[in-house]
């Protein structure tokens, strides 16, 4: 920043640049598969090995976890996750799940009571998945788990699979301090695949250090067509939002590192009236459907690891009017199968242009 002076003079300060404050997500734990193996247990710190990891987490009363499934090393594997080793004929769990497959019809899986376990993918995985769980974690109540999962599939022509997850850990005396995941069968999964558990008090001090960083906060009030992060240095995961406000009737469409041809791209959509549908061998991810829109607010994660397909969970809330109009949801699961990572995002109105546009990024490694 700079700091004037007398007489026109000019100095440097970096005490006029105030840090942001280190209130959010927090890194409390993370194991990485250096063999094939069918659990990893997430204790304390960053840790390798063939999944067994020791010690326990800092209990916090948010917690987020980020599951990179690099490949499985045979089919049928299917993930589930339970806490602070609680998982032998306790019957603590429940959950439901919605599994799309790469069918039109979404399966709502029936309630699962008194289980051992919580599922959080499809079963018959052999090839590479991206996973985001939120948890409440406050020691006196409950464990609640919501997520998503996106399934990567072998080539741009077909949308890749989905699987949402609602459930609980029944237990209301203690907080999570640990996080195995699993296949129930003892199907392995292949080297590199990584668990990370971020964290946040309701109180969270200003310490320590987040484990997002922004990478970019792009505001506009133009009407030009599109809006762009500029490059920056690939982190292994994104987060970011997009918010806009169209001139006339459009929708949004997100592009990576400036690719429009070639069909790399593909999504599966749930926009809440029951069925899926999916878009193949696409040019680009589109937010929402084609229908009239005057603002849209949306929320994604990437998972961007070197040498592997780009895989997206998103939501957002899209007006088809001002005033008492409701507003429209939309689910979506997507790909992009350059193995390049992604350095710069764009995102543009498919007709016509914006009246405000807002784009922010934040990368984690």
């Amino acid at each position: 920043m700079v700091e004037y002076l007398s007489g026109n003079r000019i100095q440097g300060s970096s005490t006029l640049t105030e840090a942001p404050p280190q209130t959010s997500w927090k890194e409390l734990g993370r194991y990485t598969l250096n063999t094939t193996s069918a659990t990893i247990r997430v204790g304390n710190g960053t840790q390798t090995g063939s999944g067994t990891g020791s010690g326990n987490f800092t209990a916090k009363d948010n917690l987020r976890v980020l599951i990179s499934l690099d490949t499985a090393s045979s089919t049928g594997v299917r993930l589930s996750i339970r806490f602070n080793s609680d998982g032998t004929n306790t019957d603590n769990y429940t959950f439901r799940n919605v599994n799309g497959g790469n069918t039109s019809a979404p399966s709502f899986d029936s309630a699962q009571t008194s289980q051992d376990f919580i599922y959080v993918t499809e079963s018959d995985l052999n090839e590479g998945a991206f996973v985001v769980l939120d948890i409440s974690n406050v020691e006196n109540k409950e464990k609640y788990v919501t997520g998503d999962s996106v399934r990567t599939a072998s080539t741009s022509s077909t949308a890749p699979s989905m699987y949402k997850t609602y459930g609980k850990w029944k237990n209301t005396s203690d907080q999570i301090t640990s996080i195995t995941v699993q296949d129930k069968n003892g199907y392995n999964m292949n080297a590199g695949t990584e668990v990370i558990v971020l964290g946040f008090d309701n109180d969270e001090p200003d310490s320590g250090t987040n484990y997002w960083t922004e990478l970019c906060n792009v505001e506009e009030a133009s009407t030009a067509s599109s809006i762009t992060s500029g490059d920056f240095t690939a982190p292994k995961y994104i987060m970011g939002s997009f918010m806009c406000n169209y001139s006339g009737d459009s929708n949004s469409i997100m592009r990576f590192n400036s690719n429009s041809s070639g069909s790399k791209y593909g999504q599966k959509n749930w926009y809440g009236s029951g069925n899926l549908s999916d878009n193949a061998s696409r040019n680009d991810f589109t937010f929402a459907d084609s229908s009239t829109h005057d603002a849209l607010e949306t929320f994604f994660i990437i998972k961007n690891q070197d040498d592997q397909q780009k895989l997206i969970i998103n939501a957002n809330t899209n007006n088809p009017s001002t005033g008492t109009g409701r507003p429209n949801f939309y689910d979506q699961w997507g790909k992009w199968i350059e193995d390049d990572q992604i350095t710069n995002i764009t995102c543009s109105a498919s007709t016509g242009g914006y009246t405000y546009k807002n784009l922010r990024l934040w990368g984690g490694n």
